[in-house]
């Protein structure tokens, strides 16, 4: 192999392996501050009519903080065309749902019923490049709470230490580089387990390495035209 081609095939192999999870969304450029995996064994509530509430708090102007809610799933029953929003949502029906936090409130709402389980992924990001100056001191809170199908009371008590009910909390910081610390709250009949995501880059390499082969054949062809 050339070895110009060489060095090219390996630029375009390293180029490839760096690119994020995130880089052919419509969030690029936004920084990761976890992906978590969230599971809510709801079997002692099976058959209730319920509503979950994705409440974000933000500090607006402040920091530019995202929360995603995706892979929404349970052996209850929902339309994931019915739902309620509030401020600063952008949903894509049947796939995600994205808070931002342009806006003091914003919520997106869920209503179901209740089977043994939900599973949801929460993506935690933000822009560093977006934040104001002197506006960022107080923390973006981001909330989740199993309601009555109105969205009005909550169906579980739990050791939210805000007395909202939450069944989880995460709080991001005030400082760059900004973090977002997640908290599970014990609630009554509930388990809730969240598990970390690791990011795993999309495969890129393929159509870069494709590219790198075809200037191979073409090298290749020409060579052959010059022995002739």
């Amino acid at each position: 192999m050339n070895k110009i081609l060489i060095n090219i095939v390996v630029a375009l192999s390293l180029s490839a392996g760096s690119a994020s999870v995130w880089s052919n969304a419509s969030m690029g450029g936004i920084n990761s501050l976890g992906v978590y995996d969230i599971s809510i064994d709801t079997s002692t509530l099976n058959g209730i009519s319920a509503g979950l509430s994705f409440d974000f708090l933000a500090n607006s102007p402040g920091f530019a903080d995202f929360v995603r809610i995706s892979n929404f799933e349970t052996d209850g029953a929902f339309d994931f065309l019915s739902f309620d929003t509030f401020g600063d949502v952008s949903v894509n029906p049947g796939s995600n749902a994205t808070l931002g936090s342009s806006v003091d409130f914003s919520q997106f709402f869920q209503p179901l019923v209740l089977g043994d389980f939900v599973n949801f992924r929460l993506d935690f990001r933000n822009d560093p490049d977006a934040v104001l100056p002197g506006s960022t001191d107080f923390q973006n809170i981001f909330t989740v709470t199993l309601t009555d199908e109105t969205g009005e009371d909550s169906l579980v008590q739990t050791d939210d230490s805000e007395g909202t009910d939450a069944l989880l909390q995460a709080d991001f910081s005030i400082t760059l580089p900004q973090t977002a610390a997640l908290s599970i709250f014990n609630a009554s009949g509930l388990t809730i387990t969240a598990t970390p995501v690791a990011a795993v880059p999309l495969p890129a390499a393929l159509p870069l390495m494709g590219f790198a082969i075809s200037i191979l054949a073409g090298l290749q062809k020409r060579r052959k035209l010059l022995m002739v």
